[in-house]
């Protein structure tokens, strides 16, 4: 082997915890066998190591694996943002914004009480996520630390892989086929099965509640990375719920329109909104008001910022901010161990 595969190979098992800090070396001759190389190579790879300070030699004790100090400069933690003015402009809708929002406060946390710093990436200047800005990338190189919380960024995802960024991803829990799936076992990945609970609200409707017949309404009814509307469709099979689904269509403020003559038309009394980008009811009106519903309806949203403001149906969410709190303390550990966590999601049934 060269000198630049052996210390590529060391290197890598270093990052990767695989020869944590603290670790004896095995003597030179030993390791130049087992490498296949000249003891001179090997010396060569020894000795860029620790240059960069991530190996110690102590004279008649040995060749130790030590963990390299960053300086305060290199202790930043980078989030993308879809392009420069997103958080600005606030063109997404407010239940998305107050999302992200939530898991960079959990993220910033850890950072903190870590010693590091926040930045914001924009991935694109036309918001277009086929239109990636390389020139914005460059600073995340090998060992940069990255947090990505949407699936929007996957046509970046290969070039993370290839210079060694270290990622931790946050997202609903995916689909075994996604395009995105085989990347995770490669970075830190923080879920909520949002699907578990929709399957087990489904049920709670029918058993509990005696509801007979629920209508979907969503922006986009099915989604190659999570669920969307699938667990819906299979739960009110399972329990032999009627079931109906529709696309919005058009502009935001004809949503409640096109939900209440759906809802009117299928009978149902159950209305699940598959969007976080339904708007809100005006000041002082329900949901029930605003569709103009009889009281026995139950409405299901994932909606949660609707939650501060109404009571009258049930939401159900992840937790963004211990999502982000607990990928960013584990994303900025010394030693890096690409590994995946579940997060608890929220279920509020109206008051």
């Amino acid at each position: 082997m060269k000198t630049d595969q052996i210390y590529q190979k060391l290197k890598n098992d270093m990052v990767t915890g695989i020869l944590p800090a603290g670790t004896k070396l095995p003597v030179e001759e030993k390791l130049a066998l087992d490498f296949g190389c000249a003891r001179k190579t090997l010396r060569a790879a020894l000795s860029k190591l620790e240059k960069e300070g991530r190996l110690e030699r102590l004279r008649a004790h040995g060749t130790f694996v030590r963990q390299p100090q960053l300086t305060p400069e290199q202790k930043v933690l980078s989030i993308l943002i879809p392009y420069p003015e997103f958080i600005s402009k606030n063109l997404l809708s407010s239940s998305s914004v107050n999302y992200f929002f939530r898991i960079w406060g959990g993220a910033a946390l850890a950072a903190m009480q870590k010693g590091w710093r926040l930045q914001t990436i924009p991935f694109s200047k036309t918001n277009d996520p086929a239109d990636i800005d390389y020139e914005s990338l460059e600073c995340l190189q090998e060992d940069s630390r990255l947090l990505i919380c949407s699936a929007w960024y996957q046509n970046a995802f290969p070039l993370f892989v290839q210079r060694k960024v270290r990622a931790g991803f946050i997202l609903e829990k995916i689909e075994p086929d996604a395009p995105v799936a085989k990347y995770l076992d490669q970075w830190i990945y923080t879920y909520t099965d949002i699907a578990s609970m929709k399957r087990n609200l489904i049920h709670y409707l029918y058993e509990t509640l005696h509801c007979r017949r629920a209508v979907c309404l969503a922006l986009d009814l099915d989604y190659p990375i999570i669920s969307m509307a699938k667990p819906y469709r299979q739960a009110c099979k399972e329990v032999g719920m009627f079931y109906a689904e529709k696309r919005l269509v058009g502009d935001p403020s004809d949503y409640a329109r096109q939900t209440a003559e759906f809802r009117k038309e299928m009978n149902a009394d159950v209305i699940l909104i598959q969007t976080g980008s339904y708007p809100l009811p005006p000041d002082g009106m329900t949901y029930h008001e605003y569709f103009q519903l009889p009281d026995h309806v139950q409405i299901v949203s994932e909606n949660e910022e609707s939650a501060y403001h109404f009571n009258d149906y049930h939401i159900i969410g992840g937790n963004p901010f211990e999502c982000g709190y607990v990928t960013t303390e584990k994303l900025l550990d010394d030693i890096y161990v690409p590994q995946k966590f579940e997060v608890n999601g929220n279920w509020k049934k109206p008051e």
